[in-house]
């Protein structure tokens, strides 16, 4: 590891300061988890470190009134065991579950898996069916950005040098909602997804109507993929079998698969139709019973 220099702000006004001051030279540290490792591997050399883990006021979860948030520093393994995310959003709590080990979720933050960008990480597809938002402070003041338009390629977002992600923004769910999210993996859960599916369904109670739907998959693009034609087929039908074994054919013919040396593009493609209906499957059934 090349040598640094250490900055340690005392708020995001002071941290974003800094980044502005000393532009792709500086990184931000949060967790440290992909960081680190990276600049131990030498494949990255920022000459300062911009610390912002003293900055008490990004780490928390609480509720606002029409949304969870989630602050920039806290851990995963917080988000995990919160009985507040647990109830309210228990598909959150499932996924952050498979991310890493815990000694890994004790230190890394859901913030700043976003922010690296890892096409195949699992919190993305997730969070962009929930519609999350994120919060963002440069200099120039904050602003409100979808999660869906975060992520521009691999390992690359529309964040600016001298800006922080300060919260995310996850909307409460409508009654007869149902959510999943499943990944293919070739070892245990906590590896990085071959394939990563978050499946949502929204579905009028009465008549079993699908009134919304997101399918969104990771792994399989140089950035999460919602797939608009597959999720055109649910919407305003009573889902059965066939219909969902429709759209999940749609969704694998909606995504062009990267290749590498995980798995190839065909393998991908099968893969997600697989999980695809078994997502829908999974979310028709949470759906139905609230």
């Amino acid at each position: 590891m090349r040598r640094f220099e250490l900055l340690e702000p005392n708020s995001v006004e002071e941290a974003c300061r800094l980044l502005s001051k000393h532009g792709q030279g500086a990184r931000v540290l949060a967790g440290g988890t992909a960081l680190v490792k990276l600049m131990k591997k030498r494949l990255i050399h920022p000459s300062y470190l911009v610390n912002i883990k003293g900055i008490k006021e990004l780490h928390f979860i609480r509720e606002d009134k029409d949304a969870l948030k989630i602050g920039a520093l806290t851990p995963l393994r917080e988000i995990e065991t919160s009985p507040f995310v647990r109830d309210r959003f228990r598909v959150v709590t499932e996924m952050v579950h498979t991310i890493g080990s815990v000694q890994i979720r004790n230190v890394g933050t859901l913030t700043g898996n976003l922010c690296f960008a890892d096409p195949a990480s699992d919190p993305a597809p997730l969070l962009i069916a929930l519609e999350a938002q994120l919060k963002i402070v440069g200099p120039g003041g904050a602003r409100v950005l979808s999660l869906e338009n975060f992520f521009t390629d691999f390992y690359e977002t529309t964040l600016s040098a001298d800006e922080i992600v300060e919260e995310i923004q996850i909307p409460f769910l409508p009654k007869g909602s149902g959510v999943t999210y499943l990944k293919h993996t070739m070892r245990v859960a906590f590896d990085l997804a071959i394939v990563g599916v978050a499946v949502r369904l929204d579905l009028n109670l009465k008549d079993g109507v699908c009134k919304d739907s997101r399918i969104v998959l990771g792994g399989v693009a140089s950035t999460p993929v919602h797939t608009k034609k597959a999720e055109g087929i649910l919407k305003g039908k009573v889902i059965d079998d066939s219909r969902i074994a429709e759209a999940a054919r749609a969704a694998s013919l909606e995504v062009d698969p990267i290749h590498d040396v995980r798995a190839s593009s065909e393998y991908r493609r099968e893969m997600t139709e697989v999980f695809v209906e078994r997502g829908l499957k999974q979310a028709l059934e949470r759906a139905k019973g609230g």
